[in-house]
């Protein structure tokens, strides 16, 4: 059975891939600030938020969440613990049904077990294009310098599989010399390290999103191989939900956005809009099953806003739109989102009915949240013998 660390752990997508292919592991640990997160993550991964009987004051257990800095804002540098006796408990409870250690640069080495599998999506924040370009140099102090670390749990504690999942840009020019500065100090410390940039859209995900991901191998005891692309199958359409969605979600293109959705039409009984973006016609046209990202929308250089039979890039927050047959456009909702990291419905159900985080939440960990598929791949090809010894059982 692996013995599993999921730092930065989000929604927890290492494991939940982990237990659908029904390899046995153990949690051992999370490391995750995040309340809404670590609420998702209990939701999800024990079906319920069970309440802890250690009975202790609010003050005590408000203690025991800023000693492991959970609820901390990086933007602000403060912690944003909830105030009311019930959030306080969910909160404290759900830390101690998923092992949270909280901030990953609390955590001392002695006190963890062994670990088998080490996984890391660190923030990309200081490395993203849409962030400000800060990187994350070692003893920077920038949020994504946090990958650093992770360095004392691998040097102590010497997991055999670690996995790192971060944005393109960390293999970019600005960026590639400290990344294989981190490469190197896995290889120091005896890994052998496999990185690739995955497309999830090569991966059977109808989204273009390109991430980087790396699996490093203590000793390199195994013959592990990249895995290969699936042909993409599914399209945008069989992700969007079937009936009509709430009203909230539409808009009206001859207001919104300041025009970058104009001109209706219907072609052959199908829907059409122009949408404006630096291309040499200076607009490119979206009809049913394309997405238009309406982010930055006063941009005159942004280019690729229409994703053809595609979502492009989640993020944190939703700014991709549909076309529906009617000639309407809506925003996706966030159910859809999770469904284009190719997460079933029960994962997003568990969280909006149990953790019961707000809407811009959702779309935050929709799009924060690694496609499964890849990950899944990444396994059939890393716990090849696991996988036979089950099958042959």
């Amino acid at each position: 059975m692996l013995n599993v660390f999921e730092g930065f752990s989000g929604i927890g997508v290492f494991t939940i891939a982990l237990e659908e292919m029904g390899i046995e592991y153990n949690l051992i640990g999370t490391s995750e600030v995040d309340k809404y997160a670590i609420l998702s993550y209990d939701a999800i991964h024990n079906k319920s938020i069970k309440l802890s009987n250690d009975n202790l004051s609010d003050n005590q257990m408000i203690s025991y969440l800023k000693k492991i800095n959970v609820g901390y804002n990086f933007s602000t540098g403060k912690s944003e613990i909830p105030k009311q006796h019930d959030e306080i408990l969910r909160l404290y409870s759900s830390c101690k049904n998923i092992r949270n250690y909280g901030d990953i640069r609390k955590i001392n080495t002695n006190n963890l077990p062994d670990i088998d599998l080490f996984t890391y999506s660190f923030p990309c924040k200081n490395i993203t294009n849409e962030g400000q370009q800060l990187g994350f140099e070692k003893d920077s102090g920038t949020q994504s310098s946090l990958v650093w670390n992770c360095e004392p749990i691998i040097k102590y504690k010497r997991p055999k599989f670690l996995i790192m999942e971060n944005v393109k840009n960390i293999i970019s020019k600005t960026h590639i010399s400290i990344f294989n500065e981190w490469c190197t100090t896995l290889s120091a410390y005896g890994y052998k390290n496999y990185w690739k940039l995955f497309n999830a859209k090569k991966y059977g995900i109808p989204q273009n999103r390109e991430r980087v991901l790396m699996i490093s191998i203590l000793n390199d005891s195994i013959d592990f191989k990249i895995p290969n692309e699936i042909p993409l199958q599914l399209s945008l359409i069989d992700v969007l939900e079937k009936n009509k969605v709430d009203s909230k979600y539409y808009i009206d293109i001859n207001e919104a956005f300041n025009g970058l959705i104009s001109n209706l039409r219907f072609n052959n009984g199908y829907p059409v809009v122009d949408v404006r973006e630096a291309t040499k016609k200076g607009y490119t046209e979206a009809t049913i099953g394309d997405t238009i990202n309406v982010a930055h929308y006063n941009s005159k250089t942004r280019r690729g806003r229409v994703g053809h039979s595609v979502a492009q890039t989640l993020t944190t927050t939703c700014y991709q739109h549909v076309l529906e047959l009617d000639g309407s456009v809506r925003r996706l909702t966030p159910k859809e989102c999770w469904r284009l990291q190719l997460l079933d419905d029960k994962y997003f159900d568990l969280v909006n009915e149990i953790a019961k985080i707000p809407e811009t939440k959702l779309y935050e960990r929709a799009g924060r949240t690694i496609p499964i598929t890849i990950v899944k791949e990444i396994y059939k090809n890393l716990f090849r013998s696991i996988l036979d010894e089950k099958n042959h059982r």
